[in-house]
This record gives C-alpha cells, sequence and structure tokens, in this order.
C-alpha cells in the first residue's frame, strides 16, 4: 500500500488499475485505504478520474463502506465513473478502459 502514501497520482493510477484487472480482494483495512484516496480527490477536477480504477476493482470487494462508496459513483456525472461502479454494485468488472 506504499503507493498510496507517494503522492504520484500515475503511479496510484496504475497500482489501482493492476488491482482491479487482477481482481484482488483486500483485507478491510486495504479497502478503506483505496476507499480514502479516491474520496480525497473525487471532486478535484485535476483528479477527475481517479475513482474509476477503485470503482472497477471494488466489484470483488464487500462491505457497506464499498457499498456507500460505489453508490455514491454511480450517481457521478462523469459517464466512465458511474458505468463502472454500476458494473461493480452488480458484482460485475464490466469493460476496462484506459482513462490515460
Amino acid at each position: 500500500m506504499w503507493w498510496l502514501q507517494q503522492e504520484v497520482e500515475l503511479l496510484a493510477d496504475g497500482a489501482l488499475r493492476a488491482v482491479a484487472m487482477l481482481r484482488l480482494n483486500f483485507p478491510d483495512t486495504a479497502v478503506d485505504a483505496v476507499i480514502d484516496y479516491a474520496e480525497a480527490s473525487f471532486h478535484d477536477l485535476d483528479h477527475k478520474l481517479l475513482a474509476y480504477w477503485p470503482a472497477v476493482a471494488a466489484a470483488s470487494w464487500s462491505g457497506p463502506r464499498v457499498r456507500a462508496f460505489l453508490t455514491r459513483c454511480s450517481q457521478d456525472g462523469r459517464q466512465m465513473i458511474a458505468e463502472a461502479a454500476t458494473d461493480a454494485l452488480n458484482g460485475r468488472y464490466g469493460n476496462y478502459v484506459s482513462v490515460l
């Protein structure tokens, strides 16, 4: 989880992309750290797609915090994030799309 503390968005994006594509399950503490990271910049337009990969990855995560995060993302005006979150809420990973 060191990549979340590096404050390098591209590093975090790549790591989160790998987590999503490998469909990794995390312990609750790691899931909370990822959601904290995504939510910290959720509405910052400089990081407009930061929530995409955590939303995709969350398809294999569970718990009320994950559900709340995905519900919030599913109502977002950014179509990619909303669709990824809706898929994840339904237990599907959907189609992976590069956002870079």
